[in-house]
């Protein structure tokens, strides 16, 4: 007898990735044809196309893809082919790096649409935002994920003590969340918070313990007096005779470009100062 009806489960994502492969250019274009004729002909669920797509067929070297939000978008991208992507090359498994940003990256509602769609990133995010709750005081979602107005929740952020935990936790998530998909890093890197996320991703610390270094980190560097940071085209030797005793070079990047730091009202007249002479 013909078995039960398998149960249709829910798809929380917005879009899904249909891929195609063949053997020559023809038979790719044939391919895209057929897809386009059979989803407008047939009222199918996308994410069960994308997954028959994805795992049930042979992978060649002439391929293309399009990111879809529905049926009729995908008929309308696979009828056009200037609309979907192409490409042809050999196939091989590429080493993948996964970079790191640092502070100055972070925005209300960042990572928002994955938060919302997919149940292995926002448990991530979750669970580190309950080990911070105690020793932050509040919840970091109300500031990654505001339900109302998000510039409250933005001018919230720039707080150092705030942005580099918010960072590292939708960072890390994020990374744990493309594992979870298959992709795998050869390599790690990061910038300020970010090598904290490098760290801890290679295993050289716990997730509990950067978290905790982390917020810490955060809350110190809030404690010290404000101020501005200015990236300035001048080698270091250049730019010094343009400093006062209460400003410093805070990083040299290249032999023409630095980063001066100090009192804010300082570094303005610094600005001022250099635009007049003609250095960006």
């Amino acid at each position: 007898e013909e078995s039960p009806p398998l149960a249709v489960l829910p798809c929380t994502r917005p879009h899904q990735l249909l891929i195609l492969s063949a053997r020559n250019a023809q038979a790719l274009h044939q391919s895209t044809k057929r897809l386009a004729d059979h989803l407008k002909n047939h009222d199918l669920p996308l994410a069960d196309v994308a997954w028959t797509l994805q795992s049930g067929r042979r992978a060649f070297a002439h391929r293309c893809f399009a990111v879809c939000s529905g049926r009729d978008d995908a008929v309308r991208i696979f009828t056009d082919e200037t609309k979907h992507h192409t490409s042809t090359g050999e196939i091989k498994n590429s080493s993948i790096a996964f970079m790191f940003p640092g502070q100055g990256a972070q925005h209300a509602e960042m990572a928002a649409g994955l938060y919302y769609s997919e149940p292995v990133f926002r448990h991530e995010v979750t669970q580190l935002c309950a080990l911070a709750a105690p020793l932050m005081g509040f919840d970091l979602r109300l500031v990654l994920f505001p339900t109302g107005d998000p510039t409250a929740a933005h001018e919230r952020l720039r707080q150092t003590a705030v942005a580099q935990p918010a960072l590292f936790t939708v960072e890390l998530a994020l990374a744990k969340w493309w594992r979870h998909m298959g992709v795998t890093p050869q390599a790690c890197i990061g910038h300020s918070v970010g090598e904290y996320v490098a760290a801890t991703l290679a295993g050289i610390m716990s997730e509990v313990d950067a978290l905790r270094l982390v917020i810490t980190r955060g809350q110190l560097i809030q404690e010290l007096p404000a101020g501005t940071m200015l990236s300035i085209r001048l080698s270091e030797s250049e730019l010094i005779p343009w400093l006062k005793p209460s400003c410093s070079i805070a990083s040299i990047n290249a032999p023409q470009r630095c980063v001066a730091a100090g009192p804010t009202s300082d570094m303005a007249e610094l600005e001022q100062r250099l635009t007049a002479s003609g250095i960006i």
